[in-house]
């Protein structure tokens, strides 16, 4: 798992940004799994280290459990936000990325999604758009030709599962591996928020290195290796508007807030469905889905 430099000279292309972010996802889809997380964020300071012992805020932890509580009783769910990227690349090519997420409860408890992203680089200017629909029939990436269903996400799901219970460990946030919690108050957009870190201990961040060279062969890099989640929640009306997690570089992980948020808004059922108009195929791995989006261009 080496990281290629890249010089002032790089060139950023459609193929070169998927790239980019494939390790990424790849490496952390183990952890985001079973620990049951989401992505959205604000800044940390560098050289992070765990909570180690250190007592936990129940009030922080209290909050946080009723922002998730109220989270979870939608029947549908609306967020966005549009930033403007300057990390890592992006100091070379800055970028700004729009994101809207629609999400509906069906009586069944089944979630239906529709994801929508537009991810906008400066120089050289180049506009890439990606929508994914959740359904009944599973995950779909869709353009205006074709809709691929990504049926190697399921079993990349259960291969990861199948691993970590092979090695005998318990999610990294088990009853066995708690987290400790604290909080601070700060502005966010003009709103006042509470941010809530969520520590991981020592015993789960050393799990979570022991997982990832089971199921990859490789050891993580310190600055894919998550040591604390951050919350930022509204103090008046409790809603989640962003969580970043952060490495013990004190680097982003995976990080998101959210500008608008919308609990129970009126979604068309059409919004979840693939249109008749487009040709169904099926891809078994993320190389063979890369292979015919590049076919249907």
């Amino acid at each position: 798992m080496k990281r290629t430099p890249i010089s002032p000279q790089f060139m950023y292309t459609k193929e070169t940004y998927y790239n980019m972010t494939k390790y990424t996802l790849k490496t952390l889809i183990a952890f985001l799994i079973l620990c049951q997380v989401a992505a959205y964020g604000d800044d940390a300071s560098t050289n992070v280290s765990s909570s180690g012992s250190a007592p936990t805020d129940v009030e922080a932890k209290q909050i946080l459990e009723k922002a998730t509580a109220q989270e979870a009783q939608f029947s549908t769910y609306f967020c966005e936000s549009e930033q403007e990227r300057t990390d890592g690349i992006n100091k070379i090519h800055p970028a700004k990325t729009k994101l809207s997420i629609f999400k509906k409860r069906n009586a069944d408890g089944q979630i239906f999604q529709r994801i929508e992203t537009e991810v906008t680089i400066q120089k050289p200017p180049i506009s890439i758009k990606s929508l994914e629909i959740v359904n009944s029939d599973g995950s779909w990436r869709v353009n205006d030709k074709v809709a691929i269903l990504e049926a190697y996400k399921a079993k990349e799901s259960d291969d990861i599962f199948s691993a970590a219970a092979n090695a005998g460990l318990t999610g990294p946030l088990s009853n066995d591996n708690p987290p400790t919690y604290d909080k601070t108050e700060k502005q966010v957009d003009g709103k006042a928020c509470y941010a809530i870190r969520e520590h991981f201990s020592d015993k789960a961040i050393s799990q979570w290195k022991e997982m990832i060279k089971k199921t990859t062969g490789n050891d993580p890099q310190d600055n894919y290796t998550p040591v604390f989640r951050e919350y930022i929640i509204g103090k008046e009306d409790s809603i989640i508007y962003g969580v970043a997690m952060y490495s013990v570089t004190g680097d982003a992980m995976t990080k998101q807030t959210w500008s608008t948020v919308k609990f129970n808004p009126p979604l068309d059922e059409e919004m979840f469905r693939i249109p008749n108009k487009l040709r169904k195929l099926t891809a078994n791995s993320a190389q063979e889905e890369r292979d015919l989006l590049k076919q249907s261009k």
